[in-house]
């Protein structure tokens, strides 16, 4: 069993992995076991360091790294409804014959941007994406 962030209440329910979908926000403890591939949103700490040998047989660890935006502007669960219109964008693996664990392009999306929150922030507001942005499913955090 997991545990689900909904963006609407900021309520954290328990969410069964094959409930688990595109969209979701999932809160992950150290010792938990990514149930999807995934964007990290936030992190406790500037980084996550994840264990991937269950996924590719490296015992080094990953280091992962949040969106900016969101780890510099969440101090608490409540603050994920700010990103109520934010999109990931990612590219169709498919289309780009790109089938690797080493690689991946998507655009964190956020129209109007955070003026209400910060003027400096009243934009719209893009942020590539790359593989450091990921947790595979099966990473250990």
């Amino acid at each position: 069993m997991f545990k689900e962030l909904n963006i609407h209440t900021a309520e954290i329910t328990p969410i069964q992995c094959d409930n688990i979908r595109v969209g979701d926000i999932i809160w992950l403890r150290q010792g938990e076991r990514c149930p999807a591939d995934m964007v990290l949103l936030y992190s406790s700490s500037e980084c996550a360091h994840l264990k991937s040998d269950d996924v590719d047989g490296q015992t080094d660890r990953k280091v992962r790294r949040p969106i900016t935006l969101t780890q510099r502007t969440v101090r608490q669960y409540s603050d994920i409804k700010r990103f109520i219109n934010a999109e990931i964008k990612c590219e169709d693996q498919s289309i780009t014959q790109v089938n690797t664990l080493d690689e991946f392009h998507g655009v964190f999306a956020f129209p109007g941007g955070m003026g209400k929150y910060d003027p400096e922030l009243n934009r719209d507001i893009t942020e590539e994406l790359t593989v450091e942005n990921t947790m595979w499913h099966n990473m250990t955090l």
